[in-house]
């Protein structure tokens, strides 16, 4: 079964996307983070200075 932003997919291509649910958009954001910490993690970049990053993301 596909997830919810596999559904979305599609109409995002078409520009018929619905409104996303806050629970989305936190998904998303949790994420993005997550992924930017894997990339910051893999350059060595010290610890202290990825949660400075983090939180001007946030």
């Amino acid at each position: 079964m596909p997830g919810k932003f596999a559904e979305m997919r599609n109409p995002l291509m078409y520009s018929n996307l619905k409104e996303l649910e806050d629970i989305h958009a936190y998904a998303y954001i949790l994420a993005r983070v997550y992924i930017y910490i894997m990339i910051m993690k893999q350059a060595k970049i010290e610890d202290n200075l990825i949660v400075q990053a983090i939180d001007k993301i946030l």
